[in-house]
């Protein structure tokens, strides 16, 4: 495998940048007409690049070296929301992927099939940020309406984690490896903190 240390980058220009970090110098690019780009998420074998716009989330197979592997079929197109994807990110095993949008959903994705295997719905809620567990089992999102939720994926419902009585809007969500701590940011450039001693119950720090 190659040394090389490559940076991915992708925007509103609708495309998809591969850059040698060394040299600073762009080596790939991949145009992206599908819409603009807000998400992308690298698997943790690095074998695949997800990348997601507005409705769609393309998902690129990746060469050993880091590189886009552009032969013919290396790349598979996933559709079934109907807003700005707002969250993405991979199973750990890359069985499936995950995805948050402002149309209020949350969808789970096999690379198998080609429409979503599985769904949540917020109440219409836009959802502004989300993350995967560590246990791989619960999905943690926040929504515009101020709420911190946990999405159990065996019991299929969300437990609250935090209301935001003045429902500002949660932009951005973190959850550390050991998914001993947990911070959620709001659109008033406020942080919240939460610590779990099982990497279950949290509580307020």
């Amino acid at each position: 495998m190659s040394s090389q240390l490559i940076l991915v980058t992708a925007g509103y220009d609708h495309s998809i940048k591969f850059w040698d970090v060394a040299s600073g110098l762009p080596i790939h690019n991949i145009p992206f007409s599908d819409s603009h780009i807000n998400k992308m998420a690298i698997s943790t074998d690095r074998r695949y690049l997800a990348v997601a716009g507005h409705m769609v989330v393309k998902v690129y197979q990746l060469l050993a070296t880091g590189a886009p592997d552009m032969t013919a079929g290396s790349d598979s197109s996933f559709e079934g929301h109907t807003g700005n994807i707002t969250a993405l990110g991979f199973q750990r095993d890359n069985k499936w992927f995950f995805t948050a949008s402002e149309d209020g959903t949350l969808k789970i994705f096999d690379f198998k099939m080609s429409g979503f295997m599985r769904n949540f719905n917020n109440d219409g809620v836009m959802v502004n940020a989300a993350v995967l567990h560590p246990n791989q089992g619960e999905i943690i999102f926040g929504d515009q309406s101020g709420r911190v939720r946990i999405w159990d994926l065996t019991e299929q419902v969300a437990k609250e984690l935090y209301i935001d009585a003045e429902e500002t809007p949660i932009r951005s969500l973190a959850i550390s490896r050991d998914a001993t701590k947990l911070v959620a940011g709001n659109n008033l450039g406020t942080c919240f903190i939460w610590e779990s001693k099982n990497g279950e119950n949290f509580l307020p720090m």
